[in-house]
């Protein structure tokens, strides 16, 4: 499991524009990543996330890897899909209505092709400069899933979230007995032979990235956890902390008792 000082190393080493550490290192493995980004009403974010992500992705193509990105636009009401038209090197995908998160990520995940499959909310929280680290941790290691766990306090996480996914955490620990840092973290990247169990996966909804989290803490894969970067959203927030807080324990109870 990376630690914050290998973290903080290899940050440095990206914001310098070089090459990830010696043992981090991904020209080795050429491979080809899809990043999937499910999109509801992000007109805010978009300007400011999809250069910094394309900026990325040339990044990755100029070490050999091939990259596509995929947008699932879920039923957007304002500007969004017209924003994502004029972006080259996009696949955008349109669902007429609101079908959910999951439903999103799971729309984009039978459309994409690659070898290696990543997802992130596109609102501008997650950091996309973060994204080759979870990338070289994921093919460097023997894990199946790679997911980015996101500091709660200190970061541009409302208090009353942070103090939620805080307290999931800590339960999360005690129910499954693992180190668990982040149940329900949206920036993950994972082997295309968890793909038929991911898409398997019954919630079409918000609640998605906590029931994969409760997938891989009860099932047999092998999974990492690598610290990631958080920032302020921009535009409204779909999230309910009592709604959604409330299916999240549902969740966390229903696998523990079926284990």
């Amino acid at each position: 499991m990376t630690q914050p000082s290998d973290y903080a190393l290899m940050i440095s080493d990206l914001r310098d524009g070089n090459e990830l550490p010696p043992r981090r290192r991904l020209k080795e493995f050429l491979m080809h990543l899809s990043i999937v980004l499910p999109c509801h009403n992000e007109a805010a974010a978009l300007p400011t996330f999809i250069p910094r992500l394309k900026a990325v992705k040339t990044q990755l193509e100029a070490m050999g890897h091939t990259c596509e990105i995929i947008v699932v636009d879920d039923g957007s009401s304002d500007s969004s899909p017209s924003l994502l038209q004029n972006e080259s090197d996009i696949k955008l995908i349109r669902l007429n209505s609101c079908k959910g998160y999951g439903a999103a990520l799971k729309t984009g995940f039978r459309a994409a092709s690659g070898e290696v499959l990543a997802f992130m909310d596109c609102d501008n929280t997650y950091f996309p400069e973060d994204l080759p680290i979870l990338y070289a941790e994921l093919i460097n290691s023997n894990a199946d899933i790679v997911m980015g766990y996101r500091p709660f306090f200190g970061s541009g996480m409302p208090l009353l979230r942070a103090m939620g996914n805080a307290l999931f955490v800590g339960l999360a620990r005690v129910l499954f007995n693992q180190k668990i840092r982040d149940c329900s973290t949206g920036f993950r990247l994972f082997k295309r032979s968890l793909l038929p169990h991911v898409l398997n996966l019954p919630t079409c909804g918000f609640n998605f990235s906590m029931q994969l989290t409760l997938f891989c803490l009860v099932s047999s894969h092998c999974w990492r956890q690598v610290a990631i970067r958080y920032n302020h959203r921009l535009g409204d927030s779909k999230l309910s902390v009592l709604r959604d807080g409330i299916q999240y324990l549902y969740l966390m109870l229903k696998y523990r008792w079926q284990n």
